[in-house]
């Protein structure tokens, strides 16, 4: 009975995994998404998959931060000139983000602007590049690497 229920468990936590990563908000910049912990171990064992769900609440931004994050994003995308940084902290929570912009190019009815963004999370930190494009027709800005 006991190898019966772990089986299901090893299937459901399989299942959600493939899920939680089978779809791709483009609406949201990926930073906002990804957490800062990479040293995930391989899924051969129950225990450590389960581990590694552990690493990844850890590592996550609270819902409040994800919010506050995107909305710097989006501030910055809208209203920073190439090299301006723009930062947001939560002492509760003591996480923190900065998104800085580097570039900026127009596409046909449009624009897209390429920007680094960090997140620390309880003095980890990780760092990415993404680009934000926004055209006439969109009310929302897309994203991608």
């Amino acid at each position: 009975m006991l190898v019966k229920s772990s089986q299901v468990l090893v299937k459901f936590l399989i299942l959600v995994s493939i899920a939680s990563t089978a779809y791709a908000n483009v609406n949201v910049p990926l930073s906002a998404t990804n957490g800062v912990r990479q040293d995930y171990q391989s899924n051969d064992s129950v225990l450590a998959i389960v581990f590694n769900l552990f690493k990844a609440v850890d590592g996550s931004l609270s819902y409040e931060d994800k919010q506050t994050h995107i909305m710097t994003v989006i501030h910055a995308l809208q209203n920073s000139d190439n090299g301006e940084v723009s930062e947001w902290y939560n002492p509760s929570t003591d996480s923190a983000g900065r998104v800085s912009i580097v570039m900026t190019y127009p596409v046909q009815g449009g624009v897209c602007r390429r920007f680094f963004s960090e997140i620390r999370i309880k003095q980890r930190i990780r760092e990415f590049s993404e680009q934000g494009c926004h055209t006439m027709d969109s009310r929302y800005w897309s994203f991608s690497r």
